[in-house]
């Protein structure tokens, strides 16, 4: 248990989904193969950008206590993080054999999600300004998931065909990411930051989430054809499962491991039915 937990709660496992995703993306805009320096640049800069979020809120988290699982863990475990955020570090370097074109996408991903962690000048984080931020989570993996796999490829794709993918993963996202929220109810509360679960309440910001995920499948749907959608089924009946099942009393792992798991069971999905096609 111990060794699921470094992995969830020291961020390798979201690390893995962003991975995962862009190499489906890799695959999907005619990609050959594995493309292991996307894949790693991907995982390690996304243990960098959730480790250093976790590492930023720890003086809050002291001061004013927490009852999260996942909060005592990381309070816990600082000198763990600390050590994935250098290896994370160490794995985005792989950015450097990535295709030059590519890296303009990078600086303005980078900038929001550091300042998603950083504070700005008012003192506040992005994650703390308005409602927006979930949008903002939705389109940075939008950008890092699917624009950077494009850039590698020598033919890439016209722009309309880019954009309906970046707007298929990142309502994706933005779905599975309106339940972490709920979650967050009270802890948002007390810091005084608006949500879409504290605007619309809980129950309703679950049936946006739920239309959100719908949309989502239509896109894939037309885009892919439906035989092939068929790869996609299992993460998103997962996905919709989860949203519907959503309390605000879940433990921390149902959000953690099973929601950001659905993430990679687009991918898993996608190569299993690969294997089992004629």
């Amino acid at each position: 248990m111990q060794s699921i937990t470094h992995v969830v709660y020291g961020n390798w496992w979201i690390g893995l989904c962003a991975a995962a995703l862009a190499q489906l993306t890799h695959h999907e805009l005619g990609g050959d193969g594995a493309n292991w320096p996307l894949m790693m640049a991907v995982l390690g800069a996304t243990v960098v950008i959730y480790n250093m979020n976790m590492l930023s809120g720890l003086e809050d988290l002291r001061t004013s206590g927490t009852g999260s699982v996942r909060h005592r863990w990381v309070m816990a475990n600082e000198d763990a993080l600390m050590v994935y955020l250098g290896v994370g570090s160490l794995l985005s370097l792989a950015f450097f054999l990535l295709h030059v074109s590519s890296w303009w996408l990078l600086v303005p991903a980078a900038l929001v999600a550091l300042f998603y962690v950083l504070p700005l000048s008012g003192g506040k984080r992005l994650r703390e300004v308005g409602l927006w931020k979930i949008f903002l989570i939705g389109g940075v993996w939008g950008v890092v998931t699917v624009g950077l796999p494009a850039m590698q490829l020598k033919v890439v794709p016209s722009m309309a065909e880019l954009l309906l993918l970046l707007s298929e993963r990142a309502l994706f996202v933005i779905a599975i990411t309106i339940p972490f929220d709920v979650r967050d109810l009270s802890t948002d509360a007390h810091k005084g930051v608006r949500t879409l679960p504290s605007v619309l309440g809980w129950k309703r910001a679950l049936a946006l989430a739920v239309g959100l995920l719908a949309l989502s499948t239509w896109l894939a749907a037309g885009r892919l054809g439906m035989e092939v959608m068929l790869g996609y089924m299992p993460g998103t009946l997962a996905a919709l499962g989860l949203i519907i099942c959503t309390r605000p009393s879940r433990p921390d792992m149902y959000y953690s491991f099973w929601l950001d798991g659905t993430l990679v069971l687009l991918p898993l999905g996608t190569a299993i039915l690969l294997l089992v096609q004629p």
